[in-house]
């Protein structure tokens, strides 16, 4: 496993948020790829044996640059994807021996940093991808820049796709480095001090079960922003012990209710066709709306002062000072479906007069850990909820991955 044979490129996995990260190993001879993404994309890579690399050619600033598109396909048409701009650095002279070898060692791991997948790989590249990778100009680190090349990657591989283009660099997946059914057991104490925390934490790749996994998730992107002590996990009603939502933040001046929804991530649900997976989509956020719905009741009920249980606890929160947020998140978020959830949700606004935000969960793990401390959590919220009211649309967030 990577944490076990390089350590030190284990503890610099973790600092960055996620992407292919090639490595450089002085003793190693093969090249080492990380693919840091979230769990769907890696399914899609086991199911799929490979996952492929276009190299999109981007006109920016005069500047004739390139930027990877890589495509793990659950849909054929319409595959998830992460786009990496080439910068003026070492990573782009990773790449380019990692293009020019025979064989990589890649390393699959999860937005939380946890290795399920590992394989030495084949590699395959036309002359033409590698003419064009060699010859691109090379982007200097500016963000600006590097979110419209990212921006007009995507663009491009969403009007060209996997259709008549030939030149994709294709990594097959051909021999595994260690059982592919590993599973991960977390015993570290700073990441399971938060109210409701068990002694350790188990998580794999694919799940028939989801909803522990994505609550545990959802608490990891949290303790990024929060301190431990002001989450609660599966609160629960003091009169009937039915959860009260599935995460509890409680702060000085706020209170934040989340309600979660996820699907199996295993390969069924993974090859579900487009249409499926919208329709799915609707009913996870309607049904999460739902049970929003019956939180802010219970939370409503006694006037100033909200009781819950977590774990073996109970709890007495005076809220007559706080303010009220509540989150639904589910598995995906389609853009051109907006304007419809973004009606149901604005209802539950304004029936409860309390502000929710809806997220995909790769939009959260985003928005947590590239925020700021709790002002900026829910000063975005506040600027995401006006903007929904302003415009009846919810607005994506630029670091998203797909």
């Amino acid at each position: 496993m990577l944490s076990v044979l390089y350590p030190e490129v284990y503890r610099l996995i973790k600092s960055i948020p996620g992407g292919l990260i090639p490595i450089g190993v002085g003793s190693e001879r093969t090249p080492i790829l990380v693919v840091k993404v979230p769990k769907e994309y890696i399914l899609a890579a086991k199911v799929n044996g490979q996952f492929k690399i276009y190299l999109a050619p981007i006109s920016y600033k005069q500047m004739d640059t390139v930027c990877l598109i890589s495509a793990f396909f659950d849909d054929q048409d319409e595959p998830l994807v992460v786009s990496t701009p080439l910068l003026n650095d070492e990573v782009t002279s990773l790449f380019s021996k990692l293009f020019r070898s025979e064989r990589v060692k890649i390393f699959f791991l999860d937005e939380h940093s946890r290795e399920y997948l590992s394989y030495s790989s084949s590699i395959s590249v036309t002359q033409e991808s590698l003419q064009l990778f060699e010859e691109s100009d090379l982007m200097e680190p500016i963000i600006e820049d590097l979110f419209a090349i990212q921006n007009l990657g995507r663009n491009w591989f969403g009007e060209i796709g996997d259709k008549n283009y030939q030149d994709a660099i294709t990594l097959s997946l051909d021999e595994n480095l260690y059982p592919e059914d590993t599973g991960v057991i977390d015993l570290r104490k700073d990441n399971l001090s938060y109210e409701g925390a068990q002694g350790f934490e188990f998580s794999r790749l694919e799940r028939e079960e989801p909803g522990d996994f994505q609550e545990n998730d959802i608490i990891r992107c949290l303790q990024s922003v929060f301190s431990p002590n002001q989450i609660y996990k599966s609160p629960r009603r003091t009169y009937d012990n039915e959860e009260v939502c599935d995460v509890l933040v409680v702060t000085e001046s706020r209170v934040l209710l989340i309600q979660a929804k996820d699907s199996p991530n295993i390969e069924r649900i993974l090859r579900a066709e487009m249409p499926r997976k919208r329709k799915k989509t609707e009913k996870s956020l309607d049904s999460a709306l739902r049970q929003t719905r019956g939180s802010i009741r219970y939370f409503n009920r006694e006037r100033a002062k909200f009781q819950f249980i977590c774990g073996e606890k109970s709890h007495l929160i005076d809220t007559e000072n706080l303010s009220v947020y509540t989150v639904v998140i589910v598995k995906e978020l389609f853009d051109d479906q907006s304007n419809e959830y973004a009606e149901n949700v604005l209802e539950l606004s304004n029936d409860l007069s309390v502000k929710c935000v809806p997220f995909d969960y790769p939009e959260f793990y985003n928005f947590c850990i590239k925020i700021a401390g709790e002002e900026a959590f829910f000063k975005t919220l506040d600027n995401l909820h006006r903007y929904a009211f302003e415009k009846h649309y919810f607005p994506r967030m630029l670091f998203r991955p797909r």
